[in-house]
């Protein structure tokens, strides 16, 4: 019994943290879309601390995988934006 309510706690907070990630991420492709790329780094940050905060938790070696490789994705962007600013 207390292993469940255990277990509905942390996925509760799993799903909060995914959700929170996506939003943020969502905001970063948005301002990415719109050429806002030094606003649009900060939020792909902010969505891969939500993201690797997720993975940490994450028991299920599939969605560990596809989430490790979303990180890996988001990451390379933020770099590719932030060198981009370094440039100009």
């Amino acid at each position: 019994d207390c292993d469940c309510d255990r277990t509905r706690t942390i996925h509760k907070a799993m799903s909060s943290l995914h959700e929170q990630g996506t939003q943020r991420l969502k905001r970063a492709t948005e301002l990415d879309r719109n050429g806002q790329y030094e606003e649009a780094v900060p939020e792909y940050i902010a969505s891969l601390e939500y993201f690797l905060a997720e993975l940490k938790y994450e028991r299920r070696k599939d969605w560990a995988e596809k989430l490790r490789s979303a990180c890996q994705t988001i990451m390379t962007r933020a770099e590719e934006l932030r060198d981009r600013k370094s440039v100009v």
